[in-house]
């Protein structure tokens, strides 16, 4: 795609505060809430499916959890987080983007306190969704809110600190789950799931100590305050010479950005009227598309269930789930996670050097590669662990280098604010629902979608397969349509997603 020259970023590279630095670490607190409820699942499931009278392993129910079951509990996150990530662009448009975290937050503290003491299918369904509300709007607003507080030089670094704590919020889960099992506690899927309730806790109370962003305050005509803030974000006087020239800039932006909404044009006039606009959005739900059908929820969720299908314990033992190969499977989950962790830190250093092109077309040839050899290794007849273990983590490893922070730090970078609440909400929502569709069908498929039909269950080649084909789709597309956003002012970035000839007032 070809670029129209940009205009050097106003201020050039601005040093973090000690402020900005609090409040992007506090914010991502509910990218750690994402990872850990969405984690915690993957072990809590092998004691939760289990018939409640199965001796030293309680479960949810009186009878053991079929298939769909299974699906539906987990499902439920995603679901309730499909459900509210459709309403939070509104939500943070018009009550700011502070307090819809905070009430986020609330909905996460409600949700895990009522996993824990779950009692029946019924109540875990519903316990689930009103933590997947949470995480729902969380996902949509934290980036947002992060990428709008920070200064061009360094908002992809902190951007990419969301992502990151979500993976350490998997690999908390991960290690919550093996200590529990190491140490055979009976009930202890209430004690994993119940834990969430303490970050949630943290992100409510600390963000009473956090600023509104300065880009909404901007959008809502209160310059006053946004210059405050942005003051108090730079670590800088609000008269300092650089400060002023920054906030000008994103000033005399953001009132370029609203003169549609002021000249009375609808957001859906917006989105089709605007070449830019249709273009970014195109992009940030292609990307929330691709990163979900790379299957990595499926290991996120199923990961233990995975190893099962690999071993000799994929039955609900009738005396208990503390087995040595349901506490190997359930340690490996913590090395999944971690090697997500390796990938996203490599990126960390990176993505503000060369850009976010580079780490996602690397991420995608790794994620392609890892997928196809998966899913040659389940079709031998005895899968060995070790082999299945290191292709998880070489894919683990590939996606955490840039599918898993690139979608989310792009979409919170290439709207326009007058319309970004609005299309993050959009790009957000394509994520839970492929999120929703690949988590609900992964245990089905897997069996459907194998190519051994005398022992399916042990043999999913099929499901790799078909993820890996469709990462190989995305790596064109991205190649072809995603442009370079790495250190363009965030009123500038529209420019990208137009050629010279088409430029009209981007």
């Amino acid at each position: 795609m070809e670029e129209d020259p940009l205009p050097p970023e106003g201020g050039g590279k601005v040093a973090m505060s000690t402020q900005l630095i609090l409040l992007s670490c506090n914010a991502a607190v509910g990218g750690f809430m994402y990872g850990y409820d969405t984690g915690s699942m993957g072990g809590a499931l092998l004691q939760l499916k289990r018939p409640r009278t199965a001796g030293a392993c309680p479960g949810l129910a009186d009878s053991t959890l079929s298939v769909a079951d299974q699906e539906s509990i987990v499902s439920a996150v995603v679901l309730g987080g499909l459900v509210t990530s459709t309403m939070a662009g509104w939500l943070s448009a018009t009550l700011g983007r502070r307090n819809t975290i905070l009430i986020s937050s609330v909905l996460l503290i409600v949700g895990s306190w009522l996993m824990s003491s779950a009692s029946s299918m019924n109540s875990m369904l519903v316990a689930r969704f009103i933590t997947g509300a949470g995480i729902g709007i969380t996902s949509c607003t934290v980036p947002m809110y992060i990428c709008e507080c920070s200064p061009s030089s360094h908002r992809g670094r902190l951007c990419f600190l969301n992502d990151m704590m979500i993976v350490f919020g998997q690999v908390f889960a991960a290690l919550t789950s093996t200590i529990f099992f190491q140490l055979e506690v009976n009930d202890s899927w209430r004690y994993i799931l119940g834990l969430g309730t303490l970050p949630g806790m943290v992100m409510f109370f600390g963000f009473f100590l956090q600023p509104e962003s300065p880009r909404w305050l901007l959008s809502m005509g209160r310059q006053d305050d946004a210059k405050s803030v942005l003051a108090l974000l730079r670590g800088s006087n609000p008269h300092d010479a650089a400060l002023e020239a920054e906030f000008q800039e994103m000033s005399d932006g953001i009132a370029a950005e609203c003169k549609a909404a002021n000249s009375g044009r609808s957001c859906f006039q917006t989105f089709w009227l605007d070449l830019h606009v249709r273009r970014a959005l195109m992009l940030g739900c292609g990307l929330q598309i691709l990163q979900q059908w790379s299957g990595i929820n499926t290991i996120m969720y199923y990961g233990a269930t995975i190893m099962q299908r690999s071993g000799t314990a994929y039955d609900v033992r009738a005396t208990t789930c503390f087995t040595a190969e349901n506490k190997r499977n359930v340690a490996s989950t913590v090395m999944f996670s971690g090697s997500q962790i390796v990938g996203v830190l490599f990126s960390w250093f990176l993505v503000d050097r060369i850009g976010r092109r580079p780490l996602i077309l690397t991420s995608l040839a790794g994620v392609v590669l890892s997928l196809a050899i998966l899913g040659c290794v389940f079709t031998l007849a005895n899968p060995s662990t070790g082999i299945i273990i290191f292709f998880i983590v070489m894919y683990t490893v590939s996606f955490g280098f840039g599918l898993s922070p690139v979608p989310w730090t792009v979409n919170a970078e290439i709207y326009p604010v007058s319309v970004r609440g609005t299309c993050v909400t959009l790009a957000t929502s394509m994520h839970w629902l492929m999120n929703l569709v690949v988590t609900e069908t992964f245990l089905t498929w897997a069996t459907s979608l194998s190519t051994n039909r005398e022992d399916p269950k042990s043999h999913p080649n099929g499901i790799f397969w078909l993820y890996s084909a469709v990462a190989a789709v995305g790596t064109a597309l991205v190649w072809a349509k995603m442009p370079e956003t790495r250190g363009v002012q965030l009123e500038d970035v529209g420019r990208l997603f137009v050629r010279p000839d088409e430029f009209r007032n981007v």
